[in-house]
């Protein structure tokens, strides 16, 4: 039940994005695609900021351990 709820909550969200997208003056919409990149670099910044060398590490790890376990699926699907 709690992942249907989750489902429509995502879906919602993304109408409602669509529809802000599709009403918003074109020169203001692109001032705001232009500040959203910083803006995310920002946001990983801080993360990484929080997480320091071991979370950096972590996810590394992890990175790597998925394409492993995709290149083992592959292999064993063919």
């Amino acid at each position: 039940m709690g992942a249907i709820i989750a489902f429509v909550a995502l879906l919602l969200l993304l109408l409602g994005a669509v529809t802000i997208f599709l009403r918003a003056e074109p020169a203001k919409l692109a001032g705001t695609l232009r500040t959203l990149g910083p803006a995310l670099l920002a946001v990983v910044g801080v993360a990484v900021l929080v997480g320091g060398r071991e979370g950096v590490g972590g996810t590394s790890f992890l990175a790597a351990r998925i394409n492993e376990a995709k290149d083992v699926l592959l292999s064993n699907h063919n």
